[in-house]
Order: C-alpha cells, then sequence, then structure tokens
C-alpha cells in the first residue's frame, strides 16, 4: 500500500484522488504527507479518518448525507462546529417529526377497524404517507459504553528488566528496556516503522515469549490484547449478534446492539455469519470482545485501523473512563493526544521515556530540533543540559510562534463564519429574483440585482483574506 501511494505521488497528476491515504503510515511518514500536499501545485480530493491529518491539510470539505453533496470552505474542525449547528435544527425538526408520526399511528391503530372512524382513520394514513421523513446521522446516536470494572489491581502493574529482542541473533529491535507501569497509565509507543512497537507489546501481552530479561506482572493483573491478528480467532457460523452476546458480560447483554452499531455493524449487519465477514470487520469484532472482557490492563496495537470517526470517538470515550492501564500503539495523532498519559520513544536498540502527553513529546522535541536539551537515551551517555540561557530563549520563541498561530486561527475562523453568512446573504437575494413580485417590477429586480452583485463583491474579498490568511497558516 505505501508503494502504490508512493507511485500515485510520483506521477506528478494535475488531480490526485486519495482514498485513506494514511493507513499503513507511520506519525512520521503522515507528517511527510501533510507537508507534501501543503506544497502540492495541482488538486487533491480525498477520504479519511483522520481529525489531525484533515485538519493539516484541507480547505474544504465536501459532505455526503442522503444522496446529497455540500461544501463548507474551512479545515475540518470548521466544519465540525458549523455542522453541530444544522444538525441541532435538524434534530429538532426531526423530533417534531416523529412525535407527529406518533400521533398519526396512534390514531391509525386505535381507530382503523372502527367503522365510525375508519374514513378518519384512512385520511390519517394519507397523511402518513404523505411524510417526507426526516433522517439523521449516525453519529448523533449518542452511543456510550462502559467497560466491565477493572479487576482490582495494586499500585505497581507491570515491570520490564533489561528486555531485549533480536531477530535472526543478529538484529537487536530491543536492547536492554527497562520499564516500570504504574495503575491508571495510559503509555503509548511511538516510534518509525520497525522500531519494534508491536514487538514490545507483544511481550507485555505475554504472546512472545523470544526474548531475554524479565516481565514481572504486578499482583492481580489480568491482561487484555489486541493486535491485528486478532482477526484470525473470528470464524464461525454464529451470528455476530449471537457471538457479541456470548462474550458480554450479562449486564451489558440490553447494551450489546448499539456497542455493535457503534463499531459498524448497523441493521441486518448484526446477523452475518462470522464466516463471510471482512478482515477489516472481523477486526472491529475482536477488539469490540476485547473490551467487554473484565481486564485491568490492556494493550492495544492498532486499535483505530477500520473504525469511523464516531467509533473512534465511542472508543475513546470508553477508554478515557476505564479504571486500568493501556498500553498502545497507534498512527491516528488526535486519538493519541487524547489518550496519553505517558510516552515510550523507541528507536532501534534505544528508548527514552517522557512523562506527559504527547504534545509535550512533540513540543521537547521541536525544542531539541532548535538546541534545547534533549532527553538523554536509557542506553546512551546522558548528554550534557544546555544552558539555561538557550533553554530559556527556544521557549519563549516557541511561546511567541504559538501565539502567532492561534491569532492567525482566530483570524481564519472569523472569515469562515463571514464567508458562510455572505454566502447565505447571496443564496436568499438570488431567491428573492426569482419571486413575482421581484421580477415583474424593474425597479425591485434592479435593487436586489444590486444587492446580489454586492453580496459576490464582499464574498470574493473574504475569500481572498481567508486564502492569505490560510497561505500564512500553513
Amino acid at each position: 500500500m505505501r508503494i502504490a501511494l508512493a507511485k500515485a505521488l510520483m506521477q506528478n497528476p494535475d488531480v490526485l484522488l486519495l482514498d485513506e491515504p494514511t493507513n499503513y503510515l507511520d506519525l512520521e511518514a503522515r507528517g511527510w504527507l501533510e507537508q507534501f500536499l501543503l506544497a502540492y501545485k495541482g488538486a487533491f480530493l480525498l477520504v479519511s479518518h483522520d481529525r489531525y491529518f484533515l485538519d493539516a491539510t484541507i480547505r474544504e470539505v465536501y459532505e455526503l448525507f442522503n444522496g446529497g453533496l455540500k461544501r463548507y470552505p474551512g479545515n475540518f474542525t470548521h466544519y465540525e462546529e458549523v455542522r453541530a449547528v444544522e444538525l441541532k435544527t435538524l434534530v429538532a425538526a426531526y423530533e417534531q417529526q416523529q412525535q407527529e408520526i406518533r400521533k398519526l399511528e396512534d390514531f391509525i391503530r386505535r381507530f382503523g377497524f372502527k367503522a365510525t372512524k375508519a374514513a378518519q382513520a384512512q385520511e390519517r394514513q394519507k397523511q402518513l404517507d404523505k411524510i417526507v421523513r426526516i433522517e439523521i446521522p449516525e453519529s448523533l446516536k449518542k452511543i456510550h459504553f462502559s467497560f466491565p470494572p477493572a479487576p482490582h489491581a495494586g499500585r505497581l502493574v507491570l515491570r520490564l528488566q533489561g528486555v531485549s529482542k533480536s531477530y535472526d541473533g543478529v538484529r537487536a529491535v530491543i536492547d536492554g528496556l527497562d520499564l516500570t507501569l504504574e495503575n491508571g497509565q495510559r503509555l503509548v509507543v511511538a516510534g518509525r516503522n520497525g522500531a519494534g512497537k508491536s514487538t514490545l507489546l507483544r511481550i507485555i501481552a505475554g504472546a512472545d515469549a523470544g526474548f531475554s530479561g524479565a516481565v514481572v506482572p504486578g499482583e492481580g493483573v489480568r491482561t487484555g490484547y489486541f493486535s491485528q491478528d486478532s482477526a484470525e480467532t473470528i470464524c464461525g457460523a454464529q451470528s455476530v449478534l449471537d457471538y457479541v452476546e456470548s462474550c458480554a458480560p450479562l449486564e451489558l447483554i440490553p447494551k450489546v446492539r448499539d456497542m455493535l452499531g457503534a463499531f459498524l455493524f448497523r441493521g441486518d449487519d448484526v446477523f452475518k455469519s462470522l464466516d463471510v465477514l471482512s478482515g477489516g470487520e472481523k477486526s472491529r469484532i475482536a477488539l469490540l470482545k476485547l473490551l467487554l472482557s473484565p481486564c485491568n490492563l490492556l494493550v492495544l496495537d492498532e486499535p483505530t485501523n477500520h473504525l469511523d470517526m464516531h467509533s473512534k470517538d465511542v472508543l475513546l470515550d470508553a477508554l478515557t473512563d476505564f479504571g486500568g492501564t493501556v498500553v498502545f500503539v497507534s498512527h491516528d495523532r488526535g486519538f493519541i493526544e487524547a489518550l496519553a498519559t505517558r510516552v515510550l520513544e523507541l528507536s532501534p536498540g534505544r528508548f527514552r521515556e517522557f512523562p506527559g502527553g504527547y504534545r509535550y513529546y512533540q513540543e521537547r522535541l521541536a525544542a531539541e530540533q532548535q538546541g534545547a536539551s534533549a532527553v538523554p537515551e536509557r542506553r546512551a551517555a546522558a548528554e550534557p543540559e544546555a544552558a539555561p540561557s538557550a533553554s530559556r530563549l527556544s521557549w519563549e520563541e516557541s511561546k511567541r510562534l504559538q501565539a502567532e498561530r492561534r491569532k492567525l486561527e482566530r483570524e481564519v475562523q472569523r472569515l469562515e463564519a463571514e464567508i458562510a453568512a455572505a454566502e447565505e446573504r447571496k443564496r436568499l437575494l438570488e431567491q428573492r429574483l426569482a419571486e413575482p413580485d421581484v421580477y415583474s417590477n424593474g425597479e425591485k429586480a434592479r435593487q436586489v440585482q444590486s444587492e446580489v452583485a454586492a453580496a459576490a463583491a464582499l464574498l470574493d474579498g473574504l475569500s481572498e483574506e481567508w486564502e492569505a490568511a490560510m497561505e500564512r497558516l500553513s
């Protein structure tokens, strides 16, 4: 897949069509692709479920909903804000319509078979048949679930002592790694593809015994492990619904249908046989099965693969509320930033720990590139601390740049709101031109046409300001 993506980029086409281009890319490769697209001279249209990547690369969103396509200028965050307001209105109309439908259905049910009311019931049925049903997105159907209570464990969950792993007896992927995990921590393992992230997770989960050193679990630790290979265990003639219900604790069985919906099994999908599921569908079932099992240490290797944004949000909420410890690998930066409380960076034969979230980790890397002191690698001699004045200078410069960026982001948001308002005004004015009392009256028509031209000029000016602000922001 990475070769296919590279081939498409190297053709230098006028238009790039990218369907989930960040799949199978690590964070460094995603960052490179972001910069490539920002500098790209042609046009590109992409589908992605990675919020951070979308915010970094796009300037407009097209939403496909109920067979229609609608354009939203701005980045993905702005689209979500504008769409939230629209959906609030849509939900209100949906609830009002549902109330009307319930009244009609109730009348038909009560009086449909009474001779004295049959005509009225038929009239209500005609009204019901004429209603154009309002549909709302699945993402509005709020689904939240909690893990089964985590079994009690002590403060110390896991200790790795001098863990080393080599392939072919030559290439050391992990070399002398020491790590202590405490209850409640959410550790993300970061590093390039091939740095040993998945290998480390297999060792922690007890799925790989071919290493030297010691892995010492704490008292009462129960581990749950998810990897992309977990899908291989999902098979048989059993339906998806029956299988998941058989895995769920008794108290969660009433919520199984909702949870399956959150993991993209909706409608008749829940009655599919396990044997006919695709690899991605089986992977989602394996993840859901794990989340339903009582444990206090979750080891998750790329849990957001094959999930859409709504499903990621449901999973993130559940993991954030989870009472145990989480060790995970992910290439979804937004997911990492929202979940991780600690970072372990792996590179071949080396490792470094950062006792903060992923943003702090990124700030430290940026500071290192500017010459500030680095976090010492645990398998190398500690580098001398940079002079306080240099560190202070880089910190102040970083804060200044961040403040300027926030100011530009606020300016972009203001312009996007004004553009949306100007587009709406222009649309309403154009509608007025089609009204009989306007097009039949020459003076009124000229006045409205003048207002349309003014609105178009304002829109052009705002668009130019927005493009200039986006250029400075990028």
